[in-house]
Formats: structure tokens, sequence, C-alpha cells
């Protein structure tokens, strides 16, 4: 397994080990930035347990070094601030709700949004629910919740002769399904920063990104990549695993695709509590 840091690793630059994680990293702010005021404009996720200590990354504009985060107006237990528009909290332990998110600059200018964050304590019973697709001949892949408020699914994954896609139900139970231009074989999906939902396909090995209302933009990023994992990275940008090489690659919200060399041929990802991104796949001594 590997952690992958903030300081990023360029792909030619060969590191031998696993872990690949600076001990920290330089954050260059504009001098403006220390007065401007920030705001804040998503949480992903926008929801966790009552006892806090989860990982969340918190988008904006604004942000500068030393600026705190507080969630109902309780100070969170962690902050790191990526960049001006990025940064890493773990909110503090409140009852169950929605709560105010504020983020305070040093110079004591403060951002909010209202009802950003929604605290969950489980009822102690266990129930389940069954939800009709009402879309005939349609098989759901897999599944996540979306910064709409919705859950999102893959469908299909060569599981039936429909057109692949992606779909949505509300917490509800209305269903709506959104199949995709061309065929091909859908591995992982995660909510991002933006707003959007994001996945993954193979053949063709595209990154897509669809939103709220369903409409999808893919990027091609060349053959052979074979794309398996996604997750959001606490820069704001959106990360996914190669698994034929030793490679995870860096998509940015604008499509601009970067990828660097790890020790691992790479299959699941996500945000740790950490805030670095931790691989989980097969080990390879050799970078290739």
């Amino acid at each position: 397994m590997n952690r992958v840091g903030s300081a990023h690793i360029p792909r030619r630059q060969r590191q031998p080990g696993r872990v690949l994680a600076a001990a920290g990293a330089l954050l260059l702010v504009p001098l403006s930035a220390l007065c401007q005021t920030p705001t804040v404009s998503r949480l992903v996720p926008a929801f966790g347990p009552a006892a806090g200590n989860n990982i969340v990354i918190v988008s904006g504009t604004g942000f500068a070094a030393g600026a705190t985060v507080s969630f109902g107006g309780v100070p969170a237990t962690s902050v790191t601030v990526v960049n001006p528009t990025s940064l890493t909290a773990k909110p503090p332990t409140h009852s169950a709700g929605l709560v105010t998110v504020s983020v305070t600059n040093p110079s004591s200018e403060t951002g909010s949004l209202a009802n950003a964050y929604r605290y969950l304590l489980a009822s102690g019973q266990l129930s389940f629910q069954y939800f009709p697709i009402t879309v005939p001949d349609v098989a759901v892949t897999d599944i996540t919740a979306g910064p709409d408020g919705n859950l999102w699914f893959l469908t299909n994954g060569g599981e039936s002769l429909n057109p692949d896609g992606l779909a949505k139900m509300t917490p509800s139970g209305t269903f709506t399904n959104y199949p995709l231009a061309d065929p091909g074989l859908l591995r992982d999906i995660a909510p991002s920063p933006d707003g959007n939902v994001w996945y993954v396909r193979k053949s063709p090995d595209k990154i897509g990104r669809v939103t709220p209302s369903g409409v999808a933009t893919e990027f091609l990023n060349g053959s052979g990549k074979s794309f398996e994992g996604i997750a959001a990275g606490p820069d704001g940008a959106m990360w996914v695993t190669e698994s034929l090489v030793n490679v995870v690659g860096r998509i940015t919200t604008t499509g601009s695709f970067t990828e660097f060399i790890v020790n691992n041929l790479a299959y699941g990802i996500t945000l740790g509590s950490d805030g670095a991104l931790w691989l989980a796949g097969c080990y390879s001594s050799s970078p290739t």
C-alpha cells in the first residue's frame, strides 16, 4: 500500500520504497490573499458521523496559510490549507443536524456556507429498504453519494446489452438513467469538489465528468492505461489509478492530466484521514 502526500513526484523521477510523501510541502500564497475574504462553496463529503474526526475537503476561494475552520461554531480538530481554493479539515464532535461551515483567515476575514455539513447519528437499529429501478434491463454496478445529495450509480458495466452509463436516485427513490454515447466498461465513480461526479472506464480508456443534470464530458487520455479507481484529492483535483503500469494520474476539473510513478500496480484509491491519498494494489519493487 502506498501513501501519496501533497508533494507531487514527477513521472520521470523514480523513488525507491513504498512511501511517496514528503515530510511537508511549501505553500506559496500571494500577499493579497492574506487579507482576502475567503468564500466556502462546497464540502466533500458534506456529511459525517456526530463523533467527527473524519476528513473533509473544503472548496472555495481565498484560503490563506494558517486559516481555521469551524463547524457550527466549533473549531475543526485539524486543518491543512492545500492551496487558496482547497483545504482539508476534520470536523469536531457535534450533535446531529445541519451546520454552517466557516473559514477564517489569519487576518480575521471569514467566509461561511450555511447548512454546508450534516452530522449523522446512528439510530442503533438495522433495517433494509428496497427501491425498484424503473428503467428496464438496467444493472447498477457501483454507487457513491453525490455532491448534489443524490445517490449516483454506474450502470450495466457489461452486465446487459443496453448502453453503459450512469444513473442517479434521490433519497426518496426516484431513479433517472443517463446512458453514455458509446459502450465501455465503467470501473469506478466518486464525488468531486467541483460539484460533479467523476468516473473512469476501460475500452475506451477515459475519465469522465457528469453534472447533476446528467451531462457527461469525457477526457480521452490515450490507450492502454486501464483506469481502475478514482477519488477526490485534497488539492481539488481528481486522482486515478492505472492497473497495468506503476502509475497514478491527476486530472484537474478542466481536464489537464499528469501522471506520477509509484511502486504499486494500483487498483483502489481513497483519501485517508491524514489528508493523503492511499493506494491499494500489488507491490512492485521496480517502478516502470
